[in-house]
């Protein structure tokens, strides 16, 4: 009978071996973590969008709201400084203390503040929020209006715009 003798094999890694192993781990590691941040950074954008319609809405439904009290108290539709968002002045409409604010009159602040959850620009923590509203008279008795918020985040900035058109219902 042949007897057959086992060599001793060196046992372990070899430097190779361990690398691809740790390469690997991490892509299995990171990748997933990537993914997360990624889904974290998005959230936050369509918050930001979501809140950022939400004012432009707030602002179109303001400035019709004005509209029509001034309709129905007998004055004229555009008048109760709205006149003033007709002529390019950087409009701001602060829904909350029912003012309309304009270069040349009742200044609000660049950004909205936030103070107990509704937006304005008197009080509260300021936000990254700014709303522009701008009027354009068509006719005697029809106009657009168009209200745009802008802010800032990682990538620059942006800005969602809301346009509608209003008429002298009278």
């Amino acid at each position: 009978m042949r007897k057959f003798k086992l060599k001793k094999q060196n046992k372990g890694l070899t430097l190779i071996e361990t690398l691809v192993a740790i390469s690997v781990l991490l892509i299995g590691v990171v990748f997933p973590m990537s993914i997360y941040s990624q889904s974290i950074t998005n959230t936050r954008y369509a918050g930001d969008q979501i809140t950022a319609y939400y004012l432009a809405q707030e602002g179109v439904e303001f400035i019709k709201y004005k509209i029509d009290t001034n309709i129905n108290g007998g004055s004229g539709w555009m008048s109760s400084n709205l006149n003033k968002c007709t002529s390019g002045q950087n409009c701001k409409v602060d829904a909350v203390y029912g003012d309309v604010c304009f270069q040349g009159g009742p200044v609000c602040d660049n950004f909205l503040k936030v103070n107990n959850g509704l937006y304005n620009y008197v009080s509260g923590t300021q936000t990254k929020f700014k709303r522009e509203v701008d009027i354009k008279q068509i006719s005697t008795n029809e106009a657009t209006i168009t209200v745009t918020v802008f802010w800032e985040n990682a990538s620059g900035t942006d800005s969602v715009m809301i346009k509608e058109n209003v008429y002298d219902w009278r």
